[in-house]
């Protein structure tokens, strides 16, 4: 029997199978990856603020891998470059679409491959299959904490005035105002925001009013005062947070005061 070339046949599988195993770094030099893109798909996206989330992410994932050398964009146009990676991403719904493409600067091989989810998994797991590609190795940046949601609710309100409102005292009345109303709305970065304004004004025996104010606004809560001598006026503005307070009282008058309040947003 001829054994002997089935043999040798054999063995040239095994090396090959061996060797084309080996990551690309097997020689124990670093491979070096530029990192471009970052950019999304479409227009009027209002999910902007994922370009720069990505981008930190994934930097941070690699900078962590090992035999990966990120280098500087302004480098492209050097040598010692061996894969250009670039990202886009695209919002559907409530998950976002992370296509990644990656380029050997030397056999110009191309190779892309998605990620699809809501929360920030869907990055590291975009990093964990750069580094299988370019090392061989498995790498897992994903925690316990990783899956967060990374999808903030679009802003669709436009409203700056939450809370306005007005009380004219024709004298002698005394009777105690009390007024209490809630908020909500979704601010300027997406996230949504809720409170409290209460007011109460007591008239005084000589024709002034002192007020009080209780803003309640997220896990805080804020009490403000102010009094307004009879002949005079007296007002005061404050912010909070993303709030704006404002507060008139006008006791200028013989036969009345006037009071005036608005809380509106200062992020629009």
């Amino acid at each position: 029997m001829k054994t002997k070339p089935i043999k040798a046949l054999i063995l040239n599988i095994i090396i090959v199978l061996f060797f084309s195993a080996l990551p690309l770094s097997a020689d124990n030099q670093d491979i070096n990856i530029v990192l471009t893109g970052f950019n999304k798909m479409g227009v009027n996206d209002p999910h902007n603020y994922l370009s720069e989330l990505i981008s930190s992410v994934i930097r941070e994932d690699l900078s962590n891998a090992e035999g990966i050398v990120l280098l500087k964009n302004k480098t492209m146009n050097k040598m010692g470059i061996n894969y250009i990676v670039r990202f886009e991403y695209m919002v559907m719904g409530q998950e976002v679409i992370l296509n990644t493409t990656m380029i050997d600067t030397k056999s110009e091989e191309i190779v892309s491959f998605s990620t699809q989810g809501d929360s920030e998994d869907i990055i590291h797991l975009a990093s964990e299959k750069i580094v299988r590609k370019l090392t061989g190795r498995q790498q897992v940046f994903r925690t316990s904490d990783s899956d967060k949601t990374i999808i903030r609710p679009e802003k669709t309100d436009v409203t700056k005035i939450l809370i306005s409102g007005e009380k004219i005292y024709i004298l002698p009345d005394t009777n105690v105002y009390h007024e209490e109303k809630s908020f909500n709305f979704i601010d300027s970065s997406g996230y949504p925001v809720n409170g409290n304004l209460t007011i109460n004004l007591i008239p005084t025996e000589d024709a002034g009013v002192n007020s009080q104010i209780m803003v309640i606004y997220g896990y805080d809560r804020q009490v403000f005062t102010l009094e307004c001598e009879a002949g005079k006026e007296a007002g005061m503005e404050k912010n909070i947070g993303l709030l704006k307070l404002s507060l008139k009282l006008n006791c200028q008058y013989s036969d009345r005061i006037e009071t005036r309040w608005e809380l509106s947003r200062g992020d629009i």
